[in-house]
């Protein structure tokens, strides 16, 4: 065998198909449970839709680690990966375009601040202007096209910080993560956290002590939710934990942090919803909420109103998460869905493998892909102009990177 084709025998916890089949199929038995009072319980579409689509990922996942290895396509290691992308002229390259990338995301950025005549935080915590926080925050389109390139900016710091270990990236990447606290978007420092967890996974392995270290910091994240949702739902017991937790499972909900009931809560009512609208559903076969991602915020406005907001119809309107089947589901039904599903499974595998390959750009792209995989048990954002736009600097890093 040529010594440089190394495949990669060990675990890779950014892999596409782990991520998915673990986030979905640890929801599902959350559900089963039925902790709290407002389960409806799974039918068989349902079941044919998840059950179908993780089996439909496998086959695609399979199919083109296959025509790779047929086609002599190199697959690295995580710490092989680091000495393959760590040749000078690449790194240099691609540290240029970073910093010019995010030299246009501070010039436009402060240019909405100047519009915004200060950033949320500000506005709301000092001079008491609640209607200026982070929603009335940017210039709509443009807002989402600097969001791409914030997230691709401080992955690519981080990413130069992990093969180079020089602490300026580490220091950038650190001041970069102040920036969704400015603006008061728990949206953007999640996705901005996820693209950084997903270069973490890309590059090392998980042993026990970075376990720990996870499953801590998860911990407090839930606790630190349940607050936010307690001091959020005030005094109303119609919407407390308690008003939601089964009966044989109240002894220990109160025993519990609420926050691991309001985790809960908003894992499985995604799936709940699904429940709710799956055998009502009459496809539409058109595009209009499948793609209603990729449309600029002004027409999206014009085209849906309040009524035509969500996909489906909800069963409690505080919850209005419905996963990333719903708008497929509205517009194709069950079968439909699972195929527009498998194309950007398909999609997403292939940048994946790219980017086990040694491109940086590649992962630059999948990061965000990665983003979306994550969080589609709760929404959809496959299909986003914030997701497109930095796949789409993913491919121009490939570019000006490898020039080719």
């Amino acid at each position: 065998m040529n010594n440089e084709r190394k495949i990669k025998l060990e675990i890779n916890f950014s892999n596409p198909l782990l991520v998915y089949s673990g986030i979905w199929l640890l929801t599902l038995y959350l559900y089963s449970i039925e902790f709290t009072n407002n389960i409806r319980g799974l039918n068989s579409n349902v079941k044919i839709l998840i059950y179908t689509s993780i089996s439909v990922f496998a086959f695609v996942f399979f199919f083109v680690y296959l025509v790779r290895i047929l086609s002599k396509k190199v697959i690295y290691r995580p710490r092989d990966l680091l000495f393959r992308i760590n040749e000078k002229k690449q790194q240099q390259r691609f540290e240029t375009f970073i910093k010019r990338i995010y030299k246009f995301w501070l010039f436009f950025t402060f240019f909405e601040i100047l519009l915004f005549k200060g950033v949320p935080l500000v506005s709301v915590i000092i001079f008491k202007q609640y209607d200026l926080d982070y929603k009335a925050f940017g210039i709509p389109t443009i807002h989402g096209l600097l969001n791409a390139c914030y997230y691709t900016c401080v992955t690519g710091f981080y990413i130069l910080f992990v093969f180079t270990k020089e602490k300026k990236y580490r220091n950038k990447v650190i001041l970069l993560l102040t920036w969704p606290i400015l603006v008061m978007s728990r949206a953007v420092l999640l996705w901005v956290l996820i693209e950084i967890l997903c270069a973490y996974l890309f590059f090392n392995k998980v042993n026990i002590k970075r376990t720990f270290i996870i499953s801590i910091s998860i911990v407090l994240f839930i606790i630190v939710f349940g607050l936010v949702g307690d001091s959020r739902s005030g005094e109303s017991s119609a919407f407390s934990t308690s008003a939601f937790v089964n009966e044989k499972y109240a002894d220990i909900a109160e025993k519990i942090p609420s926050g691991f009931v309001w985790v809960y809560l908003y894992a499985t009512t995604p799936i709940n919803n699904i429940v709710l609208n799956i055998n009502n559903l009459e496809p539409a076969y058109s595009f209009k909420y499948s793609l209603n991602g990729l449309m600029p915020s002004f027409i999206r406005n014009r085209l849906f109103n309040e009524n035509d907001k969500y996909s489906v119809v909800l069963d409690d309107d505080a919850f209005n998460v419905s996963s990333f089947f719903a708008n497929y589901l509205h517009d194709f039904g069950i079968i439909g869905a699972i195929i527009f599903v498998g194309v950007l499974q398909m999609i997403i595998t292939i940048f994946y493998f790219s980017a086990t390959s040694g491109t940086l750009g590649s992962l630059i792209s999948y990061s965000a892909l990665f983003y979306a995989l994550f969080t589609s048990v709760f929404f959809d954002n496959f299909i986003s102009l914030v997701t497109l736009f930095q796949v789409i600097l993913g491919v121009v890093i490939n570019h000006f990177v490898y020039k080719k």
